[in-house]
């Protein structure tokens, strides 16, 4: 458990493993072919809406510069920051377009 969850409700801490969720849907996006960093982004987006968080960011970069890409064509890692009431969660994920 991340040392930022200890800060958790217990109602809240069912509700953190959402977080990792997203970003793995991310990455089934991606293995089922799409390569569009925009719409990756949309559908991971769109799977917080209904929830508790406040997004703070969510990106896909270049994982040595942290610059954003705009198709994951090579190794990239998604990253994602959000508030649970007044805890700030952070993940991240590897994503390789080789599955």
């Amino acid at each position: 458990m991340s040392s930022r969850n200890a800060y958790l409700d217990p109602e809240s801490r069912e509700i953190a493993p959402l977080l990792y969720r997203t970003l793995s849907l991310g990455r089934q996006r991606l293995a089922s072919g799409e390569t569009s960093v925009a719409v990756l982004l949309e559908a991971m987006e769109k799977n917080l809406r209904s929830s508790p968080f406040r997004l703070d960011y969510l990106a896909i970069v270049d994982p040595e510069s942290l610059a954003p890409v705009a198709r994951v064509d090579r190794p990239a890692r998604m990253l994602v920051a959000a508030y649970l009431g007044k805890v700030r969660l952070i993940d991240n994920l590897e994503l390789s377009p080789e599955g």
